[in-house]
């Protein structure tokens, strides 16, 4: 009930992606906390006078990553806002980081791996954002903490496929390039077994929120990693994925795949 109880508080805020042109988006962060710092920053677009487990955590100057591991050592209650003040300082436009900026992200990434444990909303949107990062170390070692999540039955599956769907599926200009969404899709491809059925659950999320006449270049792509899974998992195709499926065959791009996939 404890546990319940912190992870319902901490996930009493949302999220929402500003595009600023086809190369960049930044995020809105809809918190309910107010400060006379943030208020002083305008960090926050949205902010409610209502205080909750972030309001302490957000104008503290020492709550910084000098040494990940030791936020980590202390109790579970500090890991959301870490997540999400790391998100606020780094991520500030997500498809571009510093140098300064990348070696706080990967010293939290690692941690994360090496001393997994459950997260929340926040740690899910820190996450999927670090998955799909522009630099390559940091999206290997968020695969490897993806693949600790999985294994040690951590992963919220519906948290995880919801934030991959909403970063990906409300994209105007698709500033998050398809490869490095392929590039992680195929290795939960070639491991198999549970982490199959989490790409093939995302998968199914992602596909009917896709918008048929505006698909990122190389989408064909993704959708032959849906088929893939399919041949693997042998599963009957929701009737929203065929729906998708159905208005995407008119768009040339992806005409071949999405009536491989019908007909299967």
């Amino acid at each position: 009930n404890h546990k319940k109880d912190f992870f319902d508080k901490t996930n009493t805020w949302d999220w929402s992606l500003k595009q600023i042109d086809g190369r960049w988006a930044s995020l809105d962060l809809q918190i309910d906390y107010i400060t006379n710092n943030a208020l002083r920053k305008n960090r926050l677009p949205t902010i409610v006078p209502l205080d909750n487990h972030f309001s302490s955590y957000f104008d503290i100057n020492t709550f910084f990553v000098a040494d990940a591991s030791h936020w980590f050592a202390r109790n579970p209650f500090y890991l959301e806002p870490l997540y999400l003040k790391t998100i606020q300082n780094s991520y500030d436009c997500i498809n571009e980081i510093d140098a300064d900026d990348a070696r706080d992200i990967m010293a939290i990434v690692v941690q994360s791996a090496n001393a997994v444990k459950p997260i929340g909303k926040a740690g899910y949107l820190f996450l999927v954002i670090s998955l799909f990062s522009k630099d390559n170390s940091i999206r290997m070692a968020t695969l490897d903490w993806l693949l600790q999540l999985i294994e040690n039955a951590y992963l919220d599956v519906n948290e995880f496929k919801h934030t991959v769907t909403k970063i990906l599926a409300n994209q105007v200009d698709h500033f998050i390039p398809t490869t490095r969404v392929c590039e992680q899709f195929d290795q939960l491809l070639q491991l198999e077994g549970v982490y199959l059925d989490v790409l093939d659950k995302t998968l199914e999320e992602l596909i009917p929120k896709m918008n048929p006449t505006n698909l990122p270049r190389g989408f064909s792509k993704i959708l032959h990693y849906y088929y893939e899974v399919n041949m693997l998992t042998l599963n009957a195709i929701p009737k929203n994925v065929i729906n998708a499926l159905e208005e995407m065959k008119k768009n040339n791009s992806v005409k071949k795949i999405a009536i491989k996939i019908l007909k299967k």
